[in-house]
C-alpha cells in the first residue's frame, strides 16, 4: 500500500512519515544500539516504512557493480524500486567498460530517478534539474599541474582525464578542477636572493591561475619554504579580481602567519595540512596556535593536521626561533619541568566552532635526541590532557562523534610525536608517542562521559593519513 495513502492515527506516525524526520530519528538513536551490525537490518523488517528510511539511509550512496548485483538478485519489482529511488551518488568502478567517456555515464539517470552525481575516481558528472524539469549535467575532472620556478620550462602535467577533441552532447558542460603543485628543481639551487625567489613564485602562481581563469582547488607548496606572507599577498590580490580560496591547502614548514592565512580561506577551506619535520625549522608551538587562531571562523574545515614545535626541557615557554609573541592573555610557562602544565582555555570561543571536522591530527616535533624520564613523561602526558581540554569545546561531539560515527564516518582525532630530522636523515616516532595518544584520549572520554551519560562506550579512531 502506498505511503500516502495509510491512515496516520497518531502524532508519532505523521512524524515518522515525514523522511527528513525519519532520517534525524535513525540518527539520533542511542549509540549503542548501533554498536548491533544487524541493528538496521533489523530495523529494516519491523515495517515497510521502516525498510524505506534504512534504505534511503544506507543506500544513498553506491558503488554500481554492487548495485546492479543486488537488483539481479531482488525478486520483488517493488523492492527494486525502492533501491533505485534511494540512490543519489553512484561510484564506478575502474574497470567499467565507459571509464574514459562520461557522456555513457548520462544513462544512469534514467536508472536511478533522484541520482545527483555519478563518480569515478576525482571525475564527477553532476545532474542540474531546472524550472521546468529539464536536466542539464555538469562533468568535473582533475586538472593537476607542477610549477616550475623557471619561467623558461614547460608546465607540467599530472593526472590529466580529459579527452582532446571531445564532444560533449549539448546538454553537458566540463569543468576543470586546478590543483596547484609547487615544489624546487636543483638548477634554482643558486638563488640566494629570498626576494628574487619569493617574487619568482608568486608570478608563477598568480599567472596560471589568471591563465585558466579558474579558483585552484587545491594547493600544494612542498618546497621550498615560501614565507605565509606571499601567499596572502597573492590572494588579497585575485580575491579582488574575483578569484576564491582554494579547498585544499597542504604547506610544508609554515611560520605563524599561517593563522592569518586561514582567516582568509575561511570560508572555502575544507583540508588544511602544515607539515613539518625538522625540529630547527618548525616555527611555533601548539600554545601559539591555539592562542593566534581564530578557530571561530573554522566552521567549513573537515580535515586539520598540524605539526608543532616541542621540547619539554627547555624553561622559556616561547622557544620557537623567530616566533612572534602574542601577549594577548597571562600566561603560564609551559615547557617548564619544574610546575605542572596549565593552558588557559579561551573561554571566549563559541563552543562548537569545528561543525564539520572529521580529522584532527597534531604532531609534536621533538629534539632529534630527545629522551624523557619517569617524571618528565608524566608531566608531558598531563600537557596533552590540557590540549585536550583546550580542543574539546571547539567539537559538536553530538554531531561529530554520537551521530556521525553510525553513519560510518568516523571522527579521527590523532596526538604523536616524532623526533625532527637531523641532516641525511629521517624523522622517526618518538618511545612515549603512544602514551601520548592515550593521554589524549583518556581525557576526552573522561569528558564526554560527564556531557553524555547515556553512551557508555566511546571509540577513537587514530591516524587517518592525508585525505
Amino acid at each position: 500500500m502506498p505511503a500516502q495513502s495509510i491512515r496516520l492515527s497518531s502524532a508519532g506516525e505523521r512524524v515518522w512519515s515525514i523522511p527528513i524526520l525519519q532520517e534525524a530519528i535513525i540518527d539520533s538513536l542511542n549509540l549503542d544500539w548501533l554498536f548491533s551490525r544487524n541493528f538496521l537490518t533489523e530495523l529494516a523488517l519491523v515495517s515497510r516504512s521502516f525498510f524505506i528510511a534504512v534504505i534511503r539511509k544506507e543506500f544513498s550512496h553506491r558503488i554500481r557493480f554492487l548495485v546492479e548485483k543486488l537488483l539481479n538478485r531482488c525478486k520483488s519489482s517493488e523492492r527494486r524500486a525502492i533501491y533505485r529511488e534511494a540512490i543519489t551518488v553512484l561510484s564506478l568502478e575502474l574497470n567499467y567498460e565507459h571509464v574514459c567517456d562520461p557522456a555513457k555515464w548520462l544513462e544512469f539517470f534514467d536508472v536511478y530517478p533522484n541520482l545527483k552525481t555519478v563518480e569515478l575516481g576525482g571525475n564527477r558528472l553532476h545532474c542540474n534539474i531546472g524550472e521546468e524539469g529539464k536536466k542539464s549535467f555538469i562533468y568535473e575532472y582533475p586538472h593537476s599541474e607542477r610549477l616550475p620556478l623557471n619561467p623558461y620550462e614547460p608546465f607540467r602535467l599530472n593526472n590529466e582525464w580529459m579527452i582532446e577533441n571531445y564532444q560533449y552532447p549539448t546538454n553537458m558542460i566540463e569543468k576543470k578542477r586546478i590543483s596547484l603543485s609547487i615544489y624546487d628543481n636543483d638548477e634554482f639551487s643558486h638563488i640566494n636572493d629570498q626576494n628574487e625567489l619569493n617574487n619568482l613564485i608568486r608570478n608563477n602562481i598568480m599567472e596560471r591561475i589568471r591563465f585558466y581563469g579558474i579558483s585552484p582547488e587545491q594547493i600544494f607548496i612542498i618546497h621550498p619554504e615560501i614565507p605565509i606572507k606571499i601567499l596572502i599577498d597573492i590572494f588579497q590580490v585575485l580575491f579582488r579580481q574575483g578569484f576564491q580560496a582554494p579547498k585544499v591547502l597542504h604547506l610544508t614548514q609554515p611560520d605563524l602567519d599561517l593563522t592569518d592565512l586561514l582567516y582568509l580561506f575561511k570560508d572555502k577551506l575544507e583540508y588544511f595540512t602544515a607539515k613539518s619535520f625538522n625540529y630547527e625549522n618548525t616555527q611555533f608551538i601548539f600554545e601559539d596556535i591555539y592562542e593566534k587562531l581564530n578557530w571561530d571562523e573554522l566552521e567549513n574545515i573537515i580535515y586539520f593536521d598540524i605539526s608543532c614545535k616541542r621540547n619539554p626541557k627547555l624553561v622559556k615557554r616561547n622557544e620557537a626561533k623567530n616566533t612572534k609573541t602574542y601577549n594577548t592573555r597571562s600566561r603560564i610557562s609551559n615547557n617548564s619541568i619544574s610546575t605542572r602544565i596549565k593552558i588557559p582555555i579561551r573561554k571566549e570561543l563559541k563552543s562548537k566552532s569545528l561543525v564539520k571536522i572529521r580529522n584532527f591530527n597534531l604532531t609534536f616535533i621533538y629534539p632529534p635526541d630527545c629522551e624523557l624520564s619517569k617524571a618528565e613523561l608524566k608531566k608531558e602526558m598531563w600537557y596533552v590532557r590540557q590540549i585536550a581540554d583546550c580542543i574539546y569545546p571547539l567539537f559538536d561531539w553530538q554531531r561529530s562523534y554520537i551521530m556521525d560515527a553510525s553513519n560510518g564516518k568516523p571522527l579521527y582525532l590523532t596526538v604523536k610525536g616524532i623526533h625532527g630530522q637531523t641532516s641525511g636523515g629521517y624523522e622517526r616516532e618518538v618511545l612515549w608517542s603512544d602514551d601520548l595518544q592515550q593521554s589524549f584520549e583518556d581525557r576526552l572520554i573522561e569528558k564526554l562521559k560527564v556531557n553524555f551519560k547515556g553512551h557508555q562506550r566511546f571509540v577513537f579512531h587514530r591516524w587517518a593519513g592525508t585525505p
